[in-house]
C-alpha cells in the first residue's frame, strides 16, 4: 500500500533528523520543543533508533514504535509546551493510521486456480516428456 510505505519512509527519515540534531546539539532541540535539557540525548537516541527501524525494516513495529514515542511526547509536553504536544499528537493519530492501515493490508494468497498458471511444461509431469517413453 503505497499510504503505508511513504508514511513509513517520511516518518523514518524525520525522525533520523531529530535523533541525530538530539544527539548533536541536545539542548538546542529540547529548548526549540520546552523540553527539559537533561533527556536530549535520551530522546535523539530513541528517534535515532525508531528512524533507522523504520526505514530499514518492513514490519509493524516500528510504527508502533514511533506511536509510542508520540503519543508519550505528547502526555509529556502537554502542560510544558502545549504547541509541541499537540504536534506530537497530530503525528501519533498519523503513526496510528499507518500502523492500522500496515495491519490490516491485505496478505497474499494462494490463488484458487493456480493449476491454470504453471507452465504446460509443469502440467504434464515435468520438461514436457510426458506420454514419450
Amino acid at each position: 500500500m503505497e499510504f503505508v510505505k511513504t508514511s513509513r519512509q517520511l516518518l523514518g527519515w524525520g525522525s533520523l533528523a531529530f535523533g541525530v540534531w538530539g544527539l548533536a546539539e541536545p539542548k538546542s532541540l529540547t529548548g526549540l520543543m520546552g523540553d527539559d535539557p537533561e533527556i536530549g540525548r535520551w530522546l535523539g537516541a530513541r528517534d535515532t533508533v525508531v528512524g533507522l527501524a523504520l526505514v530499514a525494516t518492513g514490519g509493524p513495529l516500528p510504527v508502533a514504535l514511533r506511536l509510542a514515542s508520540d503519543v508519550h511526547d505528547s502526555v509529556r509536553l502537554c502542560r510544558r509546551s502545549p504547541l509541541v504536544a499537540l504536534c506530537a499528537a497530530a503525528f501519533a493519530a498519523w503513526d496510528a493510521a499507518a500502523l492500522v492501515a500496515q495491519v490490516n493490508r491485505p496478505r497474499a494468497r494462494w490463488p484458487a486456480d493456480a493449476g491454470e498458471h504453471i507452465s504446460p511444461a509443469g502440467r504434464r509431469g515435468g520438461l514436457g516428456m510426458a506420454g514419450r517413453m
